[in-house]
């Protein structure tokens, strides 16, 4: 588990600054039974809806594949990174694609 809750540090130390965002690493026995990397999007979040942003990672390259809302096990417009499948290393490129697109204006 340890090695899971870091790959999400890392992920959510590449976002953490980014006005309107609370990032951090989440772990419950309910949705996230392995640490997970949240996004969650405040009040005076100015850029683009979790939704877009899951589609444009998703229709980029590489493919990255994020939960995002309640229907993908969630609880509300947050984006979720499941770290089980990345292999060491890719957490770096998944948190620059996740920037990006989250600074896209």
């Amino acid at each position: 588990m340890t090695q899971l809750r870091d790959t999400c540090a890392r992920i959510v130390e590449e976002v953490r600054d980014i006005p309107g965002l609370r990032a951090v690493v989440e772990q419950d026995p309910v949705n996230r039974v392995i640490p997970h990397a949240v996004i969650y999007f405040e009040p005076e979040w100015k850029g683009p809806a979790g939704r877009d942003v899951r589609r444009a990672l998703a229709e980029g390259e590489p493919h990255i594949y994020v939960q995002q809302g309640t229907f993908q096990g969630g609880y509300g417009d947050e984006i979720a990174v499941d770290p089980i499948n990345l292999q060491s290393g890719e957490e770096k490129i998944l948190a620059g694609r996740l920037r990006e697109e989250l600074t896209r204006r």
